[in-house]
């Protein structure tokens, strides 16, 4: 379904010239601080609000007063990214989550949240309503439970291994006896491939389920990763586009059931260029844990200019490829201030002029998103309570920005 594509992409990768970075907002000193400011007053506002009647004008005027302040999204293209149908997905998504699994923690539930979003752009993407199916919840609520078991370093290789083999079978339409198991984790798996099934019937929609098996695929063999050495017939390159480009693959064939070549090339690119943001900004942790990718390898042993370069290119060539072109200064911008957010930790790898020039599209520092981060968890208790969140549904259900 997918090989040609990839091969492909890593043939491009290789042959990949880089070009001078390109992007459209730079973030002084001073811009920096006014974004952390309007990020924290946001965040008192909304915890102010919600311990107040309700007030509909109140809302609609604190979410309209700091976009109209805010550099990070542009007003012309605010309702690709901040619109009511992907709000109220991701509000659905919590609350299913929690009714899902409720000793899932917020962490685990962010991550398969991140997900959610993707999903939620590639219909805007294909013109698809901005909503969340059963199958997106399904599948984007595997990768924190397929992942997390993959990563978990108590667990040995072996369980690790049943549990993927038998998720693999369950995958591929196998019969698997779940007497076998009396693992709720293993449930949990089954149920939400139920939910894709739902929604796609295997003989209509084989390319859903290939998707599935592709980044199922991916998992086990990015395992390969953690190992000191690499055996010669892969390359870490290539695991990294495999597990990257299936899970945006992946995603799209969710939203469309069905892709063409053009579809799954270029959701195949968009998928690693996220894994390789991803990789950049996980470096130092995957350098002390011996996992190696693209990046972590080189470390300490080169500057990493010329690699960065080459993500920013492959990213502007991916961005050539949109289905709808009022995009690009989204995905363009998106993708290069997360690469230079990221940078911020890597000021020793990277040449002084390279770090200046990178640094200057972040727009916040490490110290500000440290304290952002603080404040939301301080607030978690009362943005995250069951009348918070109903309250939240009202708000957004009848938000009127006319930005």
């Amino acid at each position: 379904m997918y090989k040609s594509a990839l091969k492909a992409l890593i043939n491009e990768w290789h042959h990949m010239e880089n070009s001078p970075i390109m992007g459209e907002k730079k973030f002084s000193s001073k811009d920096r601080h006014k974004e952390y400011k309007l990020l924290m007053a946001l965040i008192a506002s909304i915890k102010d609000l919600v311990q107040q009647p309700y007030d509909q004008k109140c809302f609609n005027g604190m979410i309209k007063d700091y976009l109209n302040e805010s550099k990070i999204m542009d007003l012309s293209n605010i309702s690709m990214l901040f619109n009511k149908d992907m709000i109220q997905s991701t509000i659905d998504f919590y609350e299913q989550a929690k009714v899902f699994n409720g000793e899932m923690g917020i962490e685990d539930i962010g991550q398969a949240m991140r997900n959610v979003w993707i999903i939620n752009m590639i219909q805007q993407l294909e013109s698809k309503p901005t909503q969340l199916s059963s199958s997106a919840f399904g599948y984007s609520m595997l990768y924190p439970y397929t992942d997390n078991l993959l990563d978990d370093t108590e667990m040995s290789s072996a369980y690790k291994n049943e549990i993927m083999t038998r998720f693999g079978k369950r995958l591929s339409n196998l019969q698997v006896d779940q007497s076998d198991s009396d693992q709720s984790y293993e449930r949990d798996l089954f149920k939400l491939i139920e939910m894709v099934e739902s929604d796609y019937r295997r003989d209509a929609y084989p390319m859903v389920y290939e998707s599935m098996m592709g980044i199922h695929h991916a998992q086990v063999m990015s395992q390969k990763q953690h190992h000191v050495s690499i055996p010669y017939e892969h390359s870490i390159l290539e695991y990294t586009f495999e597990k990257g480009g299936t899970s945006v693959l992946a995603d799209a064939c969710i939203v469309c059931g069905e892709l063409s070549e053009v579809q799954i090339l270029f959701y195949l690119q968009y998928g690693i260029v996220l894994q390789l943001c991803d990789d950049i900004q996980d470096m130092i942790e995957d350098k002390a844990n011996a996992h190696q990718t693209i990046f972590s390898q080189l470390m300490g042993h080169y500057h990493l200019d010329p690699l960065i370069l080459k993500t920013l290119s492959f990213n502007e060539k991916m961005v050539e490829r949109l289905p709808k072109k009022e995009w690009a200064s989204i995905y363009r911008n998106c993708i290069l201030m997360m690469i230079a957010f990221s940078s911020l930790n890597y000021k020793a790898y990277l040449s002084r002029g390279f770090y200046s020039t990178l640094s200057a599209y972040s727009p916040l520092t490490r110290r500000h998103l440290k304290k952002i981060e603080k404040e939301v968890k301080r607030s978690q208790h009362l943005l995250l309570r069951s009348d918070t969140i109903s309250l939240f549904k009202t708000y957004v259900s009848e938000m009127s920005l006319d930005i």
